[in-house]
């Protein structure tokens, strides 16, 4: 082991002499280096006298030294400063100096430009340098006198962690700031003396630290959370070291607001103007009560730039913050008291975190703080008393600003406020002047909406187990659902502690006398209503039936006043669609609370729910379905089908009384319509009655403004009938032509008496006056015969009647035919989709069928004419599909003569639009483009089914055969082969000509169809075997 320290004492010895020879022997320099590594630290002590002459011989040679040359020197020195304890004071200046004049450039009093490397190098020197003190020593090297050396390295380290670039040399800049103060760890604090003298020193750079740590705080997220955390961590320390009361008999301070009220301050640059005044003031300034006052208003300031860190995007700056923040309250809630409560205002705000680990511990800080204050002259009380009506003053400030975040941790703030306060009687708090009415004031700005349009779509069915809940609110001061899901937490607290009573009665006085924010106070009290949950509600029973009396008696339920387009702007209407939906949603947040308490409450508003569950506005409706839903599953219900059966009775008496009385009937209807769609079929024959009322009230020609809702019901019927009786559509199968006539076989009449043939076999071989006199002999017998003797003719065989539905489903169909060439596009739609889906029902009772479908035809063929609108053709052609399948021939001359020529004409034109339009193309989304489509897939069932002749298909063929083209989208030319290969089954001769036609002039783009066509024509003899 001797042996080996003296080789290494003897290369120590060699290197630091070629060194004092040649400081720009690199070799030499990374030599030392790593001797110095691999050394221990009792043999770097033995070797100091070798090696601080030669550390020193190189600093006065400096100049001559290259950069990288510089920098293995200063790397050599960290390392001998890390395994080396420096006794003496100017030993430690001496190599300080070098240090500060290498990073600091004196002539322009800036951080010297020098290369980052380089940088890093000298402040890890410093770091190892300010560390390598003696306990002895560290006394005589915190004194005033060494104020100024020690300002110079905090302003370079200041500098370089504000602007540099690279966040090593900023990271480390702070650390070695946090060195120079003794708090780079916590067991730092555990000398009170030591912390003391630091402090003293320090009080005179934390104005300029504060302003530089705040200024990174604010700084562009880009400098990542890292060094934000050491940041925060670094001014927190400090704060403790330099503001806590290390003397608390000495200087009592008391945390009364009033007492910190800022003195007037002169400015100090005013006051020292030479140098003897400066060392004056640093002799003679000490932390006493005054200069805590003084200093608690300054950095208190500094504290609240870094407000924006309590919502910062990362969880570790937030828990970060909250262990500065309880750190800093604990040690000096007694000497800075503003400074403490924004700390405690971050505290709340993080209590509410999105992170479970922060917010959980904020509010353990918080509940062991209030307890520890309790017992001292700190009252925490009247300071949270404070501090909530300067955050509900705030609110509507900080709401009107465009940072989602500010306005995120304003609520968590108050909503903290009111958990501590709730606790110390939060009603009374609130009762204080002008408390209540502001922190109102506030929560209606913030629920402050705006309207939004919605079209109505009568075709539109919603259900409550399909539709998610739309956000019907479109709140106006913000638009992250973090923001809104807080203000109903801070809703629920309110509640919760006690509030209900006192918001409930300015919130209803607000929706009584304040017409332009009615509908932000009746969004809160939905909210507050929520809170109740959590809470007792039997003692508010009294409150929660008044506010269903006031939902039930609202002006605005009557429908068609509040959506009268005639009486009203857009705008009101918008605004009664928004209250409409509140007081619903308010109607189903009270089943809610009450549960099965609700059941004798639900006749009350049964019927009102159901009349918004069947409006025709889509909005409206929507608000209906989820509170029904909603009202199901709390008065427990299975589903609303035994709802409804339950309350049957009660329902169909008050939809037949209001339509025998009511002027407006469409209440009436659209609870119909819901009660219909959810009834079971045993309420079929209690229902004809209302449905027959309901066909007499829509032949008043005076009542025509309800005819949508009328056809509304009749539709609900219908679909309600096709479910009772499960009536399915029946697709035919396809057959060739010479199969479908081989099914009709001939038939003969038998049982008729010889003289009533008139059939071409009984006539045949006589002559015209022969048949004359037979004739003339049956014409005497028959006057001889005597009359009593006549026997009765038999009785004609009748039909069976018709089902009830099937007559009350023509009735319902021929009634609507009335409407189909109506004006309104939206009563239109709605007649062509009843008579598609009604006919079903009729298809095995041609009486009932053939004339609905004879009377459909001639309004029908109209609605072909309206080019200018893709939405009724479609329709009118799926409606003209159901006709061909269900009458087979009956309209065989209307199709191909009136309707087939039409629809070739707007395949061709169409086929341009279509021509090159790929996926990504707009007009793949149009309704144009939807027409096309249903065209080429309807088109083959019916020429099918009205048993179209060779010419109908080879016309329709030469005209959609475009379609075969790889220019067009892929979903028209697969509906194109579909109908080659269904008619080549059909009528398998035509196809096979025309497509040998096509065969002969075929382009390039059309081939590859064609050839697969031709080879299932190929594959598949029997389309020419059946000819």
């Amino acid at each position: 082991m001797q042996a080996t320290s003296f080789r290494e004492f003897e290369a120590f010895l060699l290197l630091c002499n070629k060194i004092c020879k040649n400081p720009c022997d690199e070799h030499a320099m990374k030599e030392l280096h790593k001797t110095i590594q691999r050394s221990p630290a009792s043999l770097v002590r033995g070797a100091q006298k070798l090696l601080i002459p030669c550390f020193y011989s190189c600093i006065q040679n400096i100049s001559t030294v290259g950069s990288r040359q510089k920098e293995q020197l200063v790397g050599a020195l960290k390392l001998i400063f890390e395994k080396y304890t420096i006794e003496e004071i100017n030993m430690f200046f001496n190599f300080y100096t070098f240090l500060l004049l290498e990073l600091y450039d004196y002539g322009t009093h800036a951080v010297s430009d020098i290369t980052e490397e380089y940088k890093l190098a000298l402040l890890e020197c410093m770091i190892a340098l300010l560390n390598s003190v003696s306990f002895a020593s560290v006394d005589q090297l915190y004194v005033k006198e060494h104020i100024p050396k020690f300002s110079q390295i905090t302003y370079v380290c200041s500098e370089l962690a504000k602007n540099e670039g690279a966040r090593n040399i900023r990271s480390t800049a702070i650390t070695c700031i946090m060195t120079l103060a003794r708090v780079t760890k916590k067991e730092d604090f555990d000398d009170k003396v030591l912390c003391s003298k630091v402090a003293d020193i320090f009080m005179f750079f934390l104005p300029g630290l504060s302003s530089m740590f705040a200024e990174i705080a604010v700084a562009d997220a880009k400098i990542g959370h890292a060094l934000l955390m050491h940041t925060i961590q670094a001014f927190g320390r400090i704060i403790n070291l330099v503001m806590q009361n290390y003397n608390p008999t000495d200087c009592e301070i008391d945390l009364d607001l009033n007492m910190c009220a800022s003195s007037a301050y002169v400015p100090l640059r005013k006051m020292l103007k030479s140098k003897d005044d400066i060392d004056q003031y640093v002799g003679k300034t000490s932390r006493t009560r005054k200069w805590f006052q003084a200093s608690d208003g300054k950095l208190n300031e500094a504290l609240k730039k870094m407000g924006k860190l309590t919502y910062h995007e990362h969880p570790k700056v937030r828990n970060e913050l909250l262990k500065m923040a309880s750190s800093v309250v604990q040690l000096c809630r007694v000497t800075i008291p503003k400074s403490v409560c924004t700390l405690i205002e971050y505290l709340i705000i993080l209590s509410q975190d999105s992170d479970p680990e922060v917010a959980s511990k904020a509010k353990v800080v918080i509940v062991e703080l209030s307890q520890e204050l309790a017992n001292c002259n700190f009252n925490l009380i009247d300071n949270l008393k404070e501090g909530l009506y300067v955050a509900i003053s705030s609110l509507p400030r900080k709401f009107n600003s465009v940072d989602e975040g500010k306005k995120t941790a304003a609520i968590n703030l108050l909503m903290g406020y009111i958990q501590l306060l709730g606790t110390h009687n939060l009603g009374d708090v609130l009762l204080a002047p002008n408390m209540l009415r502001n922190l109102l004031h506030g929560l209606l700005h913030v629920a402050e909406n705006k309207n939004s349009i919605s079209e109505e779509y009568t075709l539109k069915e919603l259900t409550p187990e399909g539709d998610a809940q739309p956000s019907f609110v479109n709140l106006t001061h913000f638009k992250a659902k973090t923001v809104e899901n807080n203000l109903v937490l801070l809703c629920k607290e309110l509640t919760k502690n006690g509030c209900f009573e006192l918001v409930y009665d300015s919130l209803l006085e607000t929706y009584m006398y304040d017409v332009a924010r009615k509908k932000e106070a009746l969004y809160l009290l939905n909210l507050h209503l929520s809170g109740l949950e959590e809470a007792d509600y039997s003692a508010h029973m009294p409150i929660i039936k008044n506010i269903l009396k006031i939902y039930t008696d609202e002006p605005l339920n009557d429908l068609s006043e509040a959506l009268d387009s005639s009486e009203q702007s857009v705008e009101q209407i918008q605004e009664n669609v928004l209250i409409i939906h509140l007081i619903t949603d308010g109607i189903g947040r009270i089943s809610h609370l009450l549960k099965h308490d609700f059941q004798k409450l639900l006749l009350k508003t049964l019927y009102l729910v159901l009349e918004k569950a069947g409006s025709g506005h889509p909005l409206i409706r929507t608000s209906g379905l989820m509170t029904i839903q909603t009202l199901t599953i709390s008065c427990g219900y299975k589903d609303i089908t035994d709802l409804v059966n339950e309350n049957f009775d009660f329902l169909s008496y008050h939809v037949q009384m209001r339509l025998n009385k009511a002027q407006d009937k469409n209440g009436a209807l659209n609870v119909l319509s819901v009660v219909l769609k959810h009834c079971g079929s045993d309420a079929f024959l209690p229902m004809k009655g209302i449905v027959d009322e309901v066909l007499l009230e829509s032949c008043d020609r005076y009542k025509e403004k309800h005819s949508t809702a009328y056809l509304r019901v009749f539709k609900m019927i219908i679909d309600s009938l096709r479910r009772w009786f499960t009536v399915e559509i029946q697709h035919p199968v396809v057959k060739s032509r010479k199969e479908k006539e081989l099914d009709q076989e001939p038939f003969k009449v038998t049982g008729i008496e010889r003289c009533d043939d008139f059939s071409d076999e009984a006539f045949e071989g006589k002559t015209a006056e022969e048949m004359y006199r037979e004739d003339e002999e049956r014409r005497r017998s028959e006057q001889q015969q005597p009359s009593e003797d006549e026997e009765p003719a038999p009785e004609e065989q009748k039909r069976p009647s018709a089902p009830l539905h099937v007559t009350l489903t023509a009735q319902i169909l021929k009634r609507s035919l009335h409407f189909l060439s109506s004006k309104d596009r939206a009563r239109k739609l709605l007649v062509l989709k009843i008579l598609e889906t009604g006919m079903e029902l009729l298809r095995d009772w041609d009486d009932e069928l053939l004339p609905v479908v004879y009377q459909t035809s001639l309004p029908l063929l109209q609605r072909f004419k309206e080019e200018k609108d893709p939405l009724v053709l479609q329709f009118s052609m799926r409606l003209l599909n159901a006709m061909a399948r269900l009458s087979k021939d009956f309209i065989r001359r209307t199709v191909l003569t009136e309707v087939l020529p039409k629809l070739k004409i707007i395949l061709e034109m169409a086929s341009h639009c279509s021509y090159l339009k790929d996926k990504g193309a707009a007009y793949r989304y149009s309704q144009d483009y939807k027409l096309q489509r249903e065209i080429l897939c309807s088109i083959v069932p019916i020429l099918y089914n009205v048993d179209a002749d060779g010419a109908d298909i080879s016309g329709t063929m030469h005209c959609i055969r475009v379609y075969l083209s790889n220019k067009q989208p892929q979903e028209l030319q697969a509906a194109t082969v579909d109908f080659i290969k269904m008619m080549a089954k059909f009528d398998g001769e035509t196809i096979k000509n025309d497509m040998d036609a096509l065969l002969i002039n075929t382009a390039t783009e059309y081939q590859a169809k064609v050839e697969r066509l031709r080879r299932f024509l190929e594959d598949n003899a029997f389309c020419c075997s059946q000819i």
